[in-house]
């Protein structure tokens, strides 16, 4: 039972130190900021271009632009754009059920993970201190 409990408080222990590391190093690795475009098809791609002139948003060649940015992990590559009318954009075509994983939400997963980590470790540790006294569970009033 106490090699166990060892266990799960040390498994416990490691998950609260590593969790929000690991989610920091997905961000800076594998993460980069796009503007999410909600995609059309190609024709209207098409039109967009032939009416589009100097000086208007680009992003709306494509479809529907978000107004903000955002980060995105792992992102399929066949979705990325940067258009020829400014090279420095990165916009990612959404298209249908396409739902890329964002690093907001890496970053919410692991927060929470860490705390429920760490309340787990706490209470081994707390159960590791009471076993090793010899204190064990209660004992049962009815039982005696």
């Amino acid at each position: 039972m106490r090699g166990l409990l060892l266990t799960l408080t040390a498994l416990a222990t490691l998950i609260a130190v590593l969790v929000c590391p690991t989610a920091l190093l997905l961000d800076r690795t594998a993460g980069a900021d796009y503007t999410i475009v909600n995609a059309v098809d190609a024709d209207t791609v098409e039109v967009n271009q032939a009416l589009w002139s100097e000086g208007e948003p680009v992003a709306e060649i494509y479809g529907i632009p978000s107004t903000e940015t955002e980060r995105l992990l792992f992102a399929n590559e066949a979705n990325v754009l940067h258009p020829e009318e400014d090279p420095s954009l990165n916009l990612y075509l959404k298209r249908g059920d396409d739902h890329p994983l964002q690093a907001q939400l890496v970053w919410f997963i692991a927060s929470r993970a860490a705390v429920a980590a760490l309340v787990a470790a706490i209470a081994g540790f707390v159960l590791l201190r009471n076993v090793k006294r010899g204190e064990g569970a209660p004992e049962d009033p009815q039982t005696g």
